[in-house]
């Protein structure tokens, strides 16, 4: 484990905390210091001893010197990346928001071996994030090495030895995480986990740069399913000028819809897709 730190500690508060009807609100206010940028590389086994799998370096990081916008950002690689992309990260970091870019179980390639079976993406998918062990999935998943597992272990970690950070800000006081104080933001396989997670929990937002897919050969049922995350939190962006474009926008684009109007209730794609 590695901090870059070096400076004395004054207080760097912004905002007070929003929020909307059904999200989790903090239980104490903010308290962060230093007025500097603080990074925190670390593996998963520095954290919990039953981690098994993806040990790779993470890097956590907050710039207490900005106004902070009280909000954790999740940064998912695409499919056998390594934890980031970290310039997502360190950018966002520089805009106030608490950043972690997160080592998990990104190593197949999810457009294939489903068949003709869209229960496969979901669980695959959902797997990822709670280790639940659902079947038939194309990702095994051991509960300690979960998206859900990490975040809640890392961001206790990560108060201790970044106590300037106040990262234990974004737990409850029965330890878990508040996701709705969470954004998930990430490329290509991340881009899909992305808008998938959001589906299990509430989120304050769900990024997919150049995504999310799950469509080919079969759509994903996930897609489709209620989501206790907002459609309005739901984001994507992807090139117009690339090969993938076809494939990105699909997802956004419920069968009786147009790709910027709104869903059927009940049904999960976002309102509407931004393209660049």
């Amino acid at each position: 484990m590695e901090v870059d730190s070096a400076a004395p500690p004054v207080t760097a508060d912004g905002p007070s905390a929003g929020g909307e009807p059904g999200d989790d609100p903090p239980d104490r206010p903010l308290n962060v210091s230093g007025m500097q940028v603080y990074t925190i590389k670390f593996k998963p086994t520095d954290v919990d001893p039953e981690s098994t799998g993806k040990d790779e370096t993470q890097t956590a990081q907050v710039d207490t010197s900005k106004a902070m916008q009280k909000k954790l950002v999740i940064v998912l690689a695409g499919t056998g990346g390594a934890p980031g992309p970290l310039g997502v990260a360190s950018f966002a970091a520089g805009l106030g928001f608490h950043t972690y870019a997160i080592a998990y179980h990104d190593e197949y390639n999810a457009s294939t071996g489903t068949g003709s079976n869209a229960e496969i993406f979901t669980n695959s998918r959902f797997n990822e994030f709670d280790g639940k062990g659902r079947t038939p999935s194309q990702v095994k998943v051991p509960r300690a090495d979960c998206v859900e597992v990490r975040v809640t272990k890392a961001l206790t970690y990560l108060q201790t030895k970044n106590p300037q950070g106040d990262w234990s800000y974004y737990l409850k006081k029965d330890g878990t995480v508040r996701w709705s104080d969470v954004i998930f933001i990430g490329h290509s396989h991340g881009a899909t986990s992305s808008a998938a997670f959001a589906h299990l929990v509430r989120a304050w937002r769900a990024i997919s740069l150049s995504g999310p897919r799950d469509t080919n050969p079969v759509i994903a049922t996930w897609l489709t399913m209620p989501t206790p995350t907002p459609i309005d939190r739901y984001f994507g962006f992807t090139g117009t000028a690339t090969a993938s474009t076809r494939t990105t926008s699909r997802p956004w684009r419920p069968p009786t819809t147009s790709a910027r109007s709104r869903p059927s209730r009940g049904c999960s794609p976002p309102t509407a897709a931004r393209t660049a």
